[in-house]
């Protein structure tokens, strides 16, 4: 639907939405001349101060792509122009009231309005996504230095409208952002949109919960690549629990047998976006490939629609797809053909939970307590039982006496 950056840049099938990507520029245009209105104007404009800043940093730009780029550096400098912009129309339009700027452009708008993205912007938002659609990430900072006033937080705006707008249809945790929260991400692994997003999915700033994190889980010798499902697990007494936050913050207390795992909301957008961020990582140097960890581990648990209604019981898969079964799918789909290092960030869980499993006494014991401790009324009548076998036991021996 749309080509951002050079490898997709000669395409003909996108060519239609450039008209759109020059209406960003537009618009962008408008609102610096509005959040500007204070200065003189005559020897600044928002399209060539943009163009020049990009220029000035054409040898990044170009050693941030595998592939040589075959056009000049102002032809670059006005690709990317264009492309942030409609990114950034793209970030406001989902996140609206994360940009406190007064609307300065009124005509039907097609893509560029709240509603109009639930409804026409599904590709446009997939594409994004893409891994080869990616574009430097400091293009988008220096385009939002240039059109917000000076005293705004560039890097805090587009945070919050990838994570904290309700209308975002990038992060796929739901997740309660602390007031006070810092941004602390290894600046050299954030290069571009999927990047930063990578960095939020493993370890968003988060409030803590008192549970501890996984740093306090001893090293356990079971080597294990894949544990039971998750309705096997449910059956052997291991409960599961929500617990906001990124992948970092998966646990497994082994005192109250509970897996912690972050709420997932399952949407249109779930395969497109972990498929890139799989790419990212089978083509970074990460020293362990978190997302690829978690969706494996994720693909173990979830077998069938049984095992999604397990964490849907318990909050942690929120299922927008409609179907168990599809969501069952699709994380068994995810994973094909994706092997696992033994750099596994869930290797001592694994190997936790499985010994928990394999505890015959505490099998026994949980499928006591679901057999009959299911409900009050399976409760009163073990309880009856007992009773009644005590009292015949207490009648046989007086009649023995």
């Amino acid at each position: 639907m749309v080509s951002l950056g050079p490898y997709h840049h000669s395409d003909e099938h996108p060519f239609p939405m450039d008209k759109h990507k020059e209406r960003a520029r537009s618009r962008m245009t408008a609102r610096f001349n509005i959040n500007h209105r204070d200065k003189d104007l005559t020897n600044e404009d928002f399209s060539p101060s943009a163009i020049q800043e990009i220029l000035n940093l054409d040898g990044e730009i170009r050693k941030s792509y595998e592939s040589k780029i075959n056009c000049n550096a102002e032809a670059l400098a006005l690709m990317l122009c264009l492309d942030g912009c409609f990114i950034l129309e793209i970030l406001r339009t989902l996140g609206r009231d994360k940009f406190p700027v007064a609307e300065a452009v009124n005509y039907y708008e097609p893509i560029f309005e709240r509603y109009k993205i639930d409804y026409t912007g599904f590709h446009i938002l997939n594409d994004i996504l893409m891994l080869e659609n990616q574009i430097p990430l400091i293009i988008l900072q220096k385009l939002l230095q240039l059109e917000l006033k000076p005293s705004d937080n560039v890097e805090k705006k587009i945070f919050e409208v990838l994570v904290k707008s309700p209308r975002s249809k990038f992060y796929p945790f739901k997740y309660d952002i602390p007031e006070n929260w810092s941004l602390q991400l290894p600046q050299q692994q954030v290069h571009h949109l999927l990047g930063l997003l990578h960095g939020l999915i493993v370890s968003p700033p988060c409030p803590d919960d008192g549970i501890g994190d996984r740093s306090d889980q001893k090293k356990d010798p079971n080597h294990v690549r894949r544990i039971p499902r998750a309705v096997d697990l449910r059956n052997a007494g291991i409960k599961f629990e929500r617990r906001l936050g990124g992948i970092k913050r998966i646990k497994f207390e082994k005192k109250s047998a509970t897996i912690y795992l972050p709420p997932i909301q399952i949407t249109d957008y779930t395969q497109v976006l972990f498929r890139n961020l799989i790419a990212l990582e089978l083509c970074k140097a990460f020293e362990i490939n978190y997302v690829t960890c978690y969706l494996s581990l994720m693909d173990a648990l979830i077998d069938s629609e049984e095992d999604v209604a397990v964490l849907k019981k318990s909050e942690i898969v929120i299922n927008y797809l409609g179907s168990d079964t599809k969501v069952a799918e699709l994380f068994n789909a995810l994973c094909d053909g994706v092997t696992v290092s033994r750099k596994d960030a869930f290797r001592e869980l694994k190997g936790q939970v499985y010994k928990h499993y394999k505890s015959k006494f505490k099998v026994w014991l949980a499928e006591l307590v679901k057999e009959h401790f299911s409900s009050p009324w399976t409760s009163l009548a073990l309880a009856g039982a007992v009773l009644a076998l005590v009292l015949t036991l207490l009648q046989t021996i007086y009649a023995m006496k």
